[in-house]
């Protein structure tokens, strides 16, 4: 059985409760003694970058629904690590932010394609336990992450995908409604 650790996939099971987490895939961003961070992978929201930063001028860089903590937080990953100074290392070759005014720069200048980088409003936070907590009472399913997974644009297919790619135990959850009691 896998442990959670930076880079590490979270895919959420039936029994969380929390709405927004409902056929989420959280990638975890940081892991330590004292909490977690991640980034819902599949929550994609109705803005683009340009529509919360003025100085965007373009509109290909869709905006993800991160998690329920801090809407008022940027966030992104990214593969472009050499190019984007301060820019922490996750996993293979999947970074975390960096010098923002820098990737504005590159964004304006064409110089990264939208391939190469995934924004997002807010994050999920876990203090010291409760991601233990919540992984012991079966709230979360962990799965090695790569950077072609996180990379990609998606949507609760993603969810679908992973959870396919799973042992026969996991088909019933392929078709489960929002909510189970208006079914």
């Amino acid at each position: 059985m896998l442990k959670a650790s930076k880079g590490k996939l979270l895919i959420s099971t039936p029994s969380i409760e929390e709405s927004l987490f409902f056929k989420s895939v959280i990638l975890l961003t940081d892991h330590s003694s004292s909490g977690s961070m991640g980034l819902i992978l599949n929550h994609p929201s109705k803005y683009k970058l340009c529509d919360i930063i003025q100085n965007i001028s373009s509109s290909k860089y869709q905006i993800y629904i991160g998690g329920p903590v801090d809407h008022q937080s940027l966030h992104y990953i990214h593969i472009l690590g050499d190019l984007i100074p301060n820019s922490i290392k996750i996993c293979n070759n999947l970074y975390w932010g960096g010098d923002f005014k820098h990737l504005i720069d590159l964004i304006n200048k064409n110089m990264i394609t939208n391939s190469s980088i995934r924004f997002f409003i807010g994050y999920c936070g876990w203090d010291a336990n409760q991601l233990k907590n919540e992984l012991n009472d079966k709230h979360w399913i962990i799965e090695n992450s790569n950077t072609k997974i996180c990379m990609k644009y998606s949507n609760s297919n993603l969810w679908r995908e992973m959870i396919k790619n799973k042992s026969e135990d996991y088909a019933i959850w392929l078709n489960l409604p929002k909510d189970p009691t208006l079914n």
